[in-house]
């Protein structure tokens, strides 16, 4: 992860646990660099069935070399939910916060 330069940590790398152990993943939201966490993060909630990028149409006034994505997870219950980004990267972090914003459907 980066530095700030100023001898702490950059944004984003705060660190920060939850009660399980878990990172707080609201804490990475500035820093898109830091996808390792978002991996372990997502890596360890149950019922992931699978991760998938989509790339989406380069609109006209598009900066050039920027990609947009679409990263999608399918968690249990047939739940998914979805995030875009100019990237892998910001799409992955998008859709990590939205699946760490939404509930989880009822299991029974």
């Amino acid at each position: 992860m980066r530095s700030s330069g100023m001898g702490g940590a950059g944004y984003g790398s705060s660190g920060n646990i939850d009660s399980r152990g878990r990172p707080v993943i609201p804490d990475y939201r500035y820093d898109l660099e830091a996808t390792e966490i978002l991996w372990q993060w997502l890596h360890a909630q149950p019922g992931i069935q699978s991760v998938r990028f989509v790339p989406l149409p380069i609109p006209p006034d598009s900066l050039r070399g920027v990609s947009p994505w679409r990263c999608e997870i399918l968690a249990a219950g047939d739940r998914v939910v979805t995030g875009e980004g100019d990237g892998h990267r910001e799409a992955l972090f998008y859709a990590v916060l939205a699946l760490a914003k939404t509930p989880a459907a009822p299991v029974g």
